[in-house]
């Protein structure tokens, strides 16, 4: 992690806490589920100690300051210590993915922010709008009750700062000239203050919040993803085991622009790994054009282990570890990493995804009545059509009974749902699928798009499916007027 000197809106210092506040510490969450303890905080357990799922992405201490609830980007909440439960967004199937977690002053009850701002509310929770009912602008990363409960505000990536109920307005990035991106959002015991913290692990205060460090301070890994105070009085140091930080380095270079065009690998061709084409397709900016991806762009995927139980044994040995998703960007930037991951001819990509959802990883389909194909959290009725569950997810429309071992990431992660689906794609392509009926065989790149949605081998409906993305890639349907909703 690079070293970067936060510029805080109190002094850097030592310090004492403010005569009228009882905020004595902090805990700080980095996305792979671990807390650093400052000031009176105490700690509790993290995600790795227990084995449990990440990314992490939020943490709300209890009032007594002896627990906390970690939430990870899927919804799940797990406590530690004296932290409650009131439910998660699984249980009930509430859309993600997650990005925050704030509890209400009593303890009794906590709330949940989504990607695309909604707030959902558990126990004595309660509901004062988010940045969508206002058309406020920006990505929501973060919310956090006043300590009346009867208000919260609600952060953006950019630093920006968002009051609802009786919130109070401080400052923030945007205001100083502060770096961001910023990450997460506290206040103080007494409302009269909060800190905003930086994915670096910068903390910066406003109003009466005092600094107590931060993970920059003491060499601690992040990236940070959220914050939680914890009562009582701060009287220590600042000063962390780092000594003074040095200055920051300079931005790395831009990437290099890669291949124009991402074509079509031959069977037993040498595929570049998803970093190198990451750097290559960030080196060619494109604007988003399917706005309501944002959150799901945003969220990286998950390694998948075995998952081709009835092909040759070598898709699981080389194709299934190359499953990741880890890639965030625009929407055709994500499906042009995929591309060039799997050596596929990228225009076959945006066609295919085109035809499958309109490029919309909101897409639900394959609508069925059997409980034991619907996805964790999202039983018969869950999505909003009563005793039917969807099977297909995302912007390939990959179907989760086949697929188990990619969720949540084929639901919540663009980048997971187009890697598995393409990683699919090259193991037909391969000629891996032996079992597939007489006729089939390696290099036939149509006929594997035809077999994503037939299951089957150049059969009618197979035919007619290859022949309609055909279609759509004759148009560049993507490129249309009527295609863009940015």
């Amino acid at each position: 992690m690079a070293a970067v000197i936060a510029v805080l809106a109190t002094p850097l210092t030592t310090q004492s806490a403010a005569a009228a506040d009882s905020t004595g510490g902090y805990n700080i969450l980095t996305s792979s589920g671990g807390i650093y303890t400052f000031g009176t905080a105490a700690y509790e357990g993290n995600l790795i100690d227990h084995g449990y799922p990440g990314p992490a992405v939020g943490v709300a201490g209890t009032p007594s300051g002896h627990g906390y609830n970690i939430l990870n980007s899927a919804g799940a909440i797990y406590s530690f210590g004296d932290a409650p439960y009131y439910g998660n967004l699984l249980d009930h199937g509430y859309p993600g993915p997650a990005v925050a977690l704030s509890m209400t002053p009593s303890g009794r009850g906590y709330a949940i922010l989504t990607a695309f701002g909604g707030v959902y509310t558990f126990g004595d929770a309660i509901y004062f709008g988010n940045l969508l009912d206002h058309h406020y602008p920006g990505t929501a990363v973060s919310f956090a009750y006043t300590s009346t409960g009867a208000g919260y505000s609600i952060l953006t990536s950019s630093g920006a700062l968002y009051t609802f109920g009786d919130a109070k307005y401080f400052g923030n990035l945007l205001d100083h000239g502060y770096p961001g991106p910023a990450s997460s959002l506290a206040y103080t015991r007494d409302n009269a203050g909060y800190f905003i913290l930086t994915s670096f692990g910068g903390i910066y205060t406003f109003g009466d919040a005092v600094y107590m460090g931060n993970l920059l301070d003491h060499c601690y890994p992040g990236p940070a993803v959220s914050l939680a105070t914890t009562p009582g009085t701060f009287t220590g140091t600042t000063a962390g085991a780092c000594g003074a930080q040095p200055p920051p380095p300079p931005p790395p270079p831009a990437p290099a622009p890669g291949p124009q065009h991402f074509g079509t690998v031959p069977p037993g061709g040498a595929l570049p790994t998803g970093a190198q084409c990451a750097s290559w397709v960030r080196g060619t900016p494109i604007a988003e054009n399917k706005g309501m991806n944002a959150g799901y762009n945003q969220t990286t995927g998950q390694g998948v282990g075995a998952m081709f139980p009835g092909d040759d044994s070598r898709a699981d040995q080389w194709i299934a570890p190359r499953i990741d998703g880890q890639f965030t960007g625009t929407t055709h930037q994500i499906l042009r990493w995929a591309a060039c991951k799997w050596g596929i001819d990228e225009d076959i990509v945006a066609a295919q995804a085109a035809k499958e959802s309109w490029w919309r990883q909101t897409n639900l389909g394959d609508w069925g009545m059997d409980p034991t194909r619907c996805p964790p959290g999202h039983g018969l009725g869950a999505d909003g059509r009563p005793g039917l569950c969807p099977e297909s997810w995302g912007i390939l429309q990959n179907r989760y009974p086949y697929e188990t071992s990619t969720w949540p990431g084929i639901g919540n992660s663009t980048a997971m749902n187009a890697d598995t689906a393409y990683g699919i794609w090259r193991s037909c392509f391969e000629g891996y699928e032996t079992w597939l009926p007489s006729g089939y065989g390696s290099g036939d790149a149509w006929g594997c798009v035809g077999r994503w949605f037939s299951g089957s081998w150049h059969d009618p409906g197979a035919n007619s499916y290859i022949a309609s993305v055909q279609d759509y890639v004759n148009q560049r349907i993507w490129e249309q007027p009527n295609f863009q909703e940015p």
